[in-house]
């Protein structure tokens, strides 16, 4: 899913502690992070880079790998957690019949699996939508 870190980092004028929060799967360093290019420290004032850009900015390469991105951890990640919970519902149901079990922990899997995925694939979405957004409030 969509996790998130709370990410320091320091005003490269003035020192103050700037928090954030970034991706797990989606580090700074990818060069897929959206968002604005600038940031202003709210201790100096001084504007410095915050190493994201905007989706219009990005190349055609860059926006391929942020697609890639979307894509296999919208896969990969929610079909990680739904196998790891069905394997868990596996073990610890208390159902004698392993073939309603079976079919409880699929069931389990795929509703998992679905909304994991609905939900990693429109938080992407929502951030290449809201970059779109900021373009077009600087330009309009």
């Amino acid at each position: 899913m969509a996790i998130l870190v709370r990410k320091k980092t320091s005003c490269p004028y003035c020192g103050y502690v700037l928090n954030y929060d970034v991706r797990v799967n989606q580090p700074d360093t990818s060069g897929t992070s959206i968002g604005n290019k600038y940031g202003v420290c709210p201790s100096c004032e001084k504007v410095y880079l915050t190493g994201k850009s905007e989706w219009f900015e990005k190349t055609k390469k860059e926006k391929r790998h942020y697609y890639f991105m979307m894509y296999s951890s919208s896969i990969l990640v929610p079909a990680f957690y739904s196998v790891i919970f069905a394997l868990l519902s596996f073990s610890f149901l208390p159902i004698s019949d392993t073939s309603k079990l079976l079919t409880i922990s699929i069931i389990i899997f795929i509703v998992l699996f679905i909304s994991g995925f609905l939900f990693q694939f429109f938080s992407f979405k929502k951030e290449i939508n809201e970059s779109l957004k900021r373009d077009n409030k600087s330009n309009g």
